[in-house]
């Protein structure tokens, strides 16, 4: 360290509290000054916000004939601030259960202390195996929300952010997404050095970015400043590995992985960000491979599953992640929420990876075995639903997996089913243009009515079907042979609808329509913004086929190496429906002056 200050609090006369402490320049071994201040025992944020200023002061950052900008911490409670405190170093670390112990202490001990409610709010979002002693997230983000006043401005721009994610992901205002990111764009413009910033910025991206705020490289931008600015900041590291695999970057990701362990965090992705970065090593060989996946527990099985799955290696060890869990009835399933112990929603990220290394009858044949109650719970609770476009598009009609996808995709309240789109996109692919008109009226009524059966997602679930009807009407032009008006009907549609369920159909036919139409540029623009954006299934390998037809036109040739290998390697085992796709890209690499790798085919 640069610098370091000393000191101590102590109990004085009376009710005082008094504290002491010394600024010293580590460098220079030099003393900078000493602060010495008292004030009454139940103002001891009054305290703080003194001490910190003559500690700037000693600093010489306090500007003159202006107002100083410090943190207060906001507790009248020195007990209570010990706690937080002690909860701070935990959660550097993703200690969750002990952070929750210290902050969960802090909070009760001050119920209006902001900070140490707004720390059990995000650490009950990890949900750690202590969890269940404690209160939901929402009352504690409402009590910091409430005690918001006073606090500095990162603090309290920090838990407003907070307040508008938890909004959104309950689909409640997605007409203020635009000013959620404003938020974090003066959070960086303000707080450029700080990691905590930048690790907040990085999750919003991750899990709500949509162009041009959010999306996998600028999550992992983000994290990567957080970790450069801060290199022991556990929790900045836990998505970077799964992102640095979806960006294509094995040695980034190996290297953060190794970061992140060296760590010793505790929190519940540890195992399995060590199993996928055993995994990742080269050096492992397949026995232990095979060991290390049948020996994990189930949830570390599971999220390596998901870290892994758009990692093209050979052994496809996504598909090898999630066939032992799906497989194994003696799983160990110790800790595991009952969703992830279910055997439907197992045999459904099964059915996922094996479609997405483009084993689609194999997945199929896992479809054909849910039945429709299960298949339903298991989408809902897993989020792994989407495959059944993905086989049914790349096989054609026929399949178990695209019948009871359409019923699926149809049922319950149409505003909000992600499904209806990738009805809309299997019906458009059949050219079924009767069906996509019954669906477009559909939407069209119920946006008109104007009311739904959850009236706090009223607003997003309006949005979305009318949304839904703009796209039926697209596809339906697109059916019909008029490629320039469906062309002009998707680039029209409203990007806002896109933050909670997934656009990639929609986003894939306009770049190939914009391709087809002569306007490469602005098609390889488009598919780089919103590829990168949530995982894809099948259609992600075709959509990277697509981007490096366009980069070889381009004359990109270097990113056209890069694409077309991704694809020749995820499918290099896959059907013989696929096959065509692998052919094409190792023809293309050829053309490119790089050397294929030999894969055996699969038997």
């Amino acid at each position: 360290a640069g610098l370091a200050i000393y000191g101590r609090l102590d109990l004085a006369e009376g009710d005082s509290v008094r504290l002491r402490a010394t600024l010293i320049d580590v460098v220079e071994d030099r003393l900078l000054g000493e602060v010495d201040r008292a004030d009454e025992r139940n103002r001891l944020d009054r305290l703080q916000d003194s001490a910190g200023v003559d500690v700037l002061r000693l600093l010489g950052r306090v500007p003159t004939g202006g107002t100083v900008l410090y943190g207060s911490l906001r507790t009248r409670s020195i007990a209570a601030l010990k706690e937080f405190l002690r909860g701070e170093q935990h959660y550097r670390r993703s200690r969750w259960d002990s952070a929750l112990a210290h902050y969960g202490l802090a909070a009760r001990l001050d119920t209006s202390f902001a900070l140490a409610n707004r720390r059990m709010f995000q650490v009950l979002g990890w949900d750690p195996p202590s969890a269940a002693r404690f209160d939901r997230g929402h009352v504690y983000l409402h009590r910091a929300v409430a005690a918001n006043r006073g606090l500095s401005l990162k603090d309290s721009l920090l838990i407003q952010v907070d307040s508008m994610a938890a909004a959104e992901s309950g689909q409640t205002f997605g007409a203020e997404y635009r000013y959620f990111f404003a938020t974090l764009d003066t959070l960086a413009r303000r707080f450029p050095d700080d990691p905590e910033v930048w690790q907040v910025i990085g999750e919003e991206r991750f899990h709500f970015g949509i162009p041009p705020e959010g999306g996998w490289q600028a999550a992992l931008d983000a994290f990567l400043k957080a970790v450069e600015l801060d290199s022991a900041l556990s929790p900045a590291y836990v998505h970077t590995v799964e992102l640095a695999i979806r960006l294509g970057d094995e040695r980034l990701a190996r290297r953060l992985a190794r970061a992140y362990l060296t760590l010793a965090p505790t929190d519940g992705s540890v195992d399995a960000i060590r199993l996928a970065s055993r995994l990742l090593d080269a050096r492992t060989s397949p026995a232990e491979r095979r060991r290390l996946i049948e020996s994990a527990a189930t949830v570390p099985v599971l999220q390596a599953s998901l870290i892994l799955d758009h990692w093209p290696d050979s052994a496809e060890s996504a598909v090898a992640l999630a066939r032992t869990l799906a497989l194994s009835a003696t799983h160990r399933d110790e800790g595991a929420p009952a969703y992830v112990r279910d055997p439907s929603a197992r045999a459904l990220l099964l059915a996922s990876q094996l479609a997405l290394r483009g084993h689609l009858s194999a997945a199929d044949s896992v479809f054909a075995a849910l039945s429709l109650p299960d298949l339903r719970y298991a989408r809902h609770r897993l989020g792994q639903g989407g495959s059944w476009i993905d086989i049914g598009l790349l096989r054609g009609p026929g399949g178990a997996s695209t019948g009871k996808g359409v019923r699926i995709a149809l049922e319950g309240d149409i505003a909000w089913y992600e499904g209806g789109r990738e009805a809309l996109a299997w019906w458009n692919a059949i050219g079924d243009t009767a069906a996509m008109m019954d669906f477009a009226d559909r939407a069209g009524r119920f946006a008109r009515a104007r009311k739904t059966s959850d009236t706090l997602a009223r607003p997003w679930s309006l949005g979305h079907a009318a949304y839904l009807t703009a796209v039926a009407v697209g596809y339906q032009l697109l059916a019909r042979g008029d490629t320039a008006g469906a062309l002009e009907r998707l680039l029209a549609l409203p990007d806002s609808m896109c933050i909670i369920v997934s656009c990639f159909h929609e986003k894939l036919i306009t770049g190939r329509l914009l391709a087809a139409r002569g306007r490469p540029v602005e098609a390889a623009a488009l598919l780089d913004a919103w590829t990168g954006t949530s995982s894809h299934g099948a259609l992600y390998v075709l959509a990277t086929l697509e981007r490096a037809r366009l980069a070889e036109r381009l004359g990109e040739r270097g990113l056209a190496r890069k694409r077309y290998a991704f694809v020749a390697a995820m499918w290099a085992r896959g059907d013989s429906v696929v096959r065509p796709y692998v052919v094409e890209a190792e023809s293309a690499l050829v053309r490119l002056g790089q050397e294929v790798q030999e894969v055996p085919r699969a038997r």
